[in-house]
């Protein structure tokens, strides 16, 4: 093993952390050099390296509805190509489910000519409310990914078989009534009383959504894809998402998914 090359969208930290756990663990077994390669914000896909031919790849990302952010898709199609090397893929979920999201990136990996030799899906914080998942990934959590990076090999002789359809519609979330939530269109509003523009968020978005105006003041400008990752990083509290839709789907996440959900672990 020449080297483990780990390839992530982490806009809240979240996924960042998980991996940094697992990749631990599996440079103490190998021996191996590591090299981290993001692609959350558009900085970091500028200089996005490819993939080598000696390389062990972990991929991680959260889980959006279901699946797999849909706006870095595209990204993932055009730069996630391999030459048969083995992959672990690392999926986060807020508590709620990951759904179809490791089956998307097994399909992904296997079209891009990498192989698939285990998968996990780690419970974390959501992004929309830390609430949702709190403490997660807890002790016995990150025990169970001790363990199952203990049994990750390089090399398969069967193919991974991991649950859900990568080809299966997104979650389709809900308001705190049962009604659809429509958010789509909903974007961060920045208050202008606490925002202190120190750009600590311009640099965070992964759409690149967030724009200065005259007064530095950040306004949004774009695809906003409900990341949180500007709510998570201003350090005064001064950014929001007030749509009600989307407050209202906050409020059924906080009712209805409460009930601990269990890590998935797949060899």
């Amino acid at each position: 093993m020449q080297r483990i090359k780990v390839i992530y969208f982490s806009p809240t930290g979240n996924t960042l952390s998980v991996l940094q756990h697992l990749v631990a663990t599996l440079q103490k077994r190998w021996v191996a050099a590591v090299e981290w390669c993001s692609y959350t914000t558009p900085q970091d896909r500028e200089v996005f390296s490819p993939i080598q031919s000696d390389d062990f790849v972990v991929w991680g990302s959260p889980v959006y509805a279901g699946r797999l952010p849909n706006k870095l898709v595209s990204f993932i199609v055009e730069h996630l190509h391999g030459f048969g090397n083995p992959v672990l893929l690392v999926a986060t979920f807020g508590n709620r489910a990951f759904d179809n999201c490791l089956a998307e990136m097994a399909h992904l990996a296997a079209q891009g000519g990498l192989t698939p030799v285990g998968a996990t899906a780690m419970v974390a914080p959501h992004a929309f409310d830390d609430a949702i998942g709190q403490g997660r990934p807890n002790a016995t959590d990150w025990q169970q990914l001790t363990d199952f990076a203990q049994h990750i090999t390089p090399n398969r002789t069967t193919a991974l078989a991991v649950p859900g359809s990568a080809d299966s519609n997104y979650y389709s979330p809900l308001r705190n009534d049962g009604a659809p939530a429509r958010f789509l269109k909903a974007s961060p509003h920045i208050d202008a009383n606490l925002c202190t523009r120190c750009g600590q968020c311009l640099h965070r978005c992964p759409t690149g959504c967030l724009q200065p105006s005259v007064d530095s003041l950040p306004h949004c400008d774009g695809v906003c894809i409900k990341c949180m990752a500007c709510a998570h990083i201003c350090p005064t509290g001064a950014i929001s998402i007030g749509d009600a839709d989307f407050q209202s789907h906050i409020q059924m996440l906080l009712s209805h998914c409460r009930q601990p959900q269990e890590c998935a672990f797949f060899l």
